[in-house]
């Protein structure tokens, strides 16, 4: 029975060194080699959601449905994540599935903001909200996340002004420990 939880406890759990992904990992096919190596299971950030939606927003399919504003946000989110995850898999020490998925959401809304999320909501909503499930906003930490951008930008209105996106550009990182 220990031997069983020990097993568990350590495959749950990844060493800095061992974060060294294969040339052909490129592109969304990073979260297919992140989750190769940690093993968070398809439940875990790397399946359910990173590869998931880093797939479905370069989809010619779904990019067709933004105009050229809102395919440079998806490019740019999809690098800023991925950039993040990159940085963060190699800088930390130990890392657990759920450090990782918290850290991930995290990053979510500083790249959004970085990618001028702002001025893409005002003409975008629809093309953005067709293409998420709504299931994967079940936790609690997508939850927040949902809610902290309907109010903060303005999600479903027109009302959002640069210079409100700016200040919120500038609180976020404190909001949310980035």
């Amino acid at each position: 029975m220990f031997g069983l939880l020990l097993s568990m406890m350590v495959s749950a759990l990844a060493v800095r060194s061992e974060f060294r992904v294969e040339p052909k990992c490129l592109g969304c096919r990073i979260y297919e080699c992140y989750e190769r190596l940690l093993h968070c299971g398809p439940m875990g950030y790397f399946e359910a959601y990173g590869s998931k939606y880093c797939r479905r927003f370069n989809d010619s399919e779904v990019l067709s449905r933004f105009s050229t504003v809102g395919k440079q946000f998806l490019s740019c989110t999809t690098e800023c994540l991925i950039s993040f995850l990159d940085k963060y898999l190699k800088e930390t020490d130990i890392i657990s599935c759920e450090q990782l998925e918290a850290a991930a959401f995290r990053s979510h809304i500083q790249c959004y903001l970085n990618c001028d999320f702002c001025s893409v909501c005002k003409t975008q909503k629809l093309p953005l909200l067709r293409s998420y499930d709504i299931w994967d906003f079940a936790s609690i930490i997508a939850l927040q996340q949902v809610t902290y951008a309907i109010i903060s930008f303005s999600f479903f209105t027109n009302i959002v002004e640069n210079s409100y996106c700016s200040r919120i550009n500038s609180d976020v990182t404190d909001k949310f420990d980035l």
